[in-house]
């Protein structure tokens, strides 16, 4: 069975040994995606977490151009969305699919 084109390059990027290279990879195949289903990152952030104003700084194109959203876990919906992707921690970025769901690199 072939595997989703897309999966497979979303894959090599999460592979990469340099983490922020890999990012940039991950943002460049996003912002190059087309048509109804585009896959998006979430950052997990919470109130009073330094790191997680630091976070917000560098990512802050990607949460303007909405290559990125943030979901605050202090808040009834945030804690819920937490909950669902098992978040005990912020800060968090995760990557998911057009309809929320987490993309599994597991196995790669």
């Amino acid at each position: 069975m072939a595997q989703d084109p897309l999966k497979e390059q979303l894959v090599e990027c999460y592979n990469m040994k340099n983490r922020a290279k890999g990012l940039e990879c991950l943002d460049s195949i996003i912002r190059k995606a087309d048509g109804a289903c585009v896959p998006y990152f979430i950052l997990f952030t919470q109130n009073d977490c330094n790191v997680c104003d630091e976070v917000r700084e560098t990512q802050k194109t990607r949460l303007a151009d909405g290559t990125m959203r943030e979901v605050n876990i202090d808040t009834h919906e945030g804690e819920k969305k937490a909950r669902e992707f098992k978040i005990d921690e912020t800060p968090v970025v995760v990557l998911v699919d057009c309809h929320g769901k987490e993309i599994d690199f597991s196995g790669v």
